[in-house]
């Protein structure tokens, strides 16, 4: 056998097996960018939810709501919270918008998931909150 031809063969075979291993992780992209809304949205929510019970319990405990008349201070770690989400949804917001992709090959799913996740996420601190302020 000729080398030539034994090269051809082997590399034949290996541009068989390359084409099918494209085939198969393109097909496995696509189903990682479905699952990248997911992803974004759970991230998202990893953070808010601890956030959200810290923050009933602290206005469970330290309600702080003064209109009329004088006031006392209130805790130095009350604003924590609040400052700890809103960081958090800048950080986060800054992040999935550099990770955005392309509109063209549908990449922005991670960063849509990370949309809708900052809304429920902010909604749920909200009412937590609210609820902890009324229990205290």
């Amino acid at each position: 056998m000729n080398l030539t031809v034994y090269i051809w063969r082997r590399f034949q075979t290996l541009t068989e097996n390359t084409k099918n291993e494209l085939i198969y992780l393109e097909g496995k992209q696509h189903d990682d960018n479905r699952q990248g809304g997911l992803n974004g949205f759970i991230l998202t929510l990893k953070v808010f939810l601890p956030l959200s019970i810290v923050s009933y319990f602290n206005e469970s405990v330290n309600g702080y709501f003064c209109m009329w008349g004088p006031c006392g201070t209130p805790p130095p770690y009350y604003h924590l919270p609040r400052l700890a989400a809103l960081g958090y949804t800048i950080f986060i917001i800054m992040f999935a918008w550099g990770n955005r992709g392309n509109s063209e090959t549908h990449k922005g799913s991670f960063a849509w998931g990370v949309f809708i996740g900052v809304i429920i996420g902010s909604l749920m601190f909200i009412i937590l909150s609210a609820i902890g302020w009324t229990q205290g």
